[in-house]
């Protein structure tokens, strides 16, 4: 069996294309970055570029099919943001390479912090206030218990999130053309809640989310 293994200089595919070829399946590793990670992995048999599929997205998916087929790669798998481009694509990947992703618009939902609300509540999930940015600019602020936390749409460990104590803070910050270097429409604000967690050893912890 063959796999081809994309986002290479990433630590992620590092461990993907060593846990498989340890298992004797033949790993290609893939990138638009030369000298990635996984390029130099002993497990990796083989290694390709691609054109970023941020900036050249057609350029991309042509490539990847254009390898699968050269390769005979059975399986494609995607790490990092890509997966995006693939997913939206995946009718016509899918005819070359089996592709063990979800469809586009599921991911679109697990991956927007703000659509997470609507999806909850219809399951009777209990969530904390949720505005967007346009509402704050609105002076729905006043509806809001502080403190709160800025949150970005999208992204992970903790990146863009900052806690608010006031009213006048919070005006103060969206006075700003941007936050954390990406414009605001990438935000939205929650009003932050504390709970009780058990860790790993079973005991007590308090987190704040």
């Amino acid at each position: 069996m063959s796999v081809i293994v994309t986002n290479a200089k990433s630590r992620m595919a590092y461990c993907i294309v060593k846990s498989l070829g340890e298992k004797g399946i033949n790993v290609y590793s893939a990138d638009s970055i030369p000298f990635s990670m996984a390029f130099n992995s002993r497990f990796s048999k083989g290694h390709f570029l691609y054109p970023s599929p941020f900036k050249k997205q057609e350029a991309f998916i042509r490539t990847i099919i254009e390898n699968a087929k050269h390769l005979k790669a059975e399986a494609l798998i995607p790490v990092f943001e890509e997966t995006f481009l693939l997913a939206k694509f995946k009718n016509i990947v899918s005819q070359h390479v089996k592709l063990a992703i979800p469809d586009y618009e599921q991911i679109l939902v697990a991956h927007n912090k703000d659509k997470w609300l609507p999806f909850a509540l219809s399951l009777g999930i209990p969530v904390p206030k949720t505005v967007s940015i346009s509402e704050l600019k609105n002076e729905y602020s006043e509806k809001l218990k502080f403190p709160v936390l800025i949150k970005p749409k999208q992204g992970g460990g903790a990146w863009g999130i900052q806690q608010v104590n006031s009213k006048k803070e919070l005006y103060k910050l969206l006075n700003k053309e941007s936050h954390a270097d990406r414009p605001w429409e990438r935000f939205f604000v929650q009003e932050k809640i504390s709970g009780t967690v058990f860790n790993d050893a079973n005991q007590n912890g308090v987190i704040d989310t």
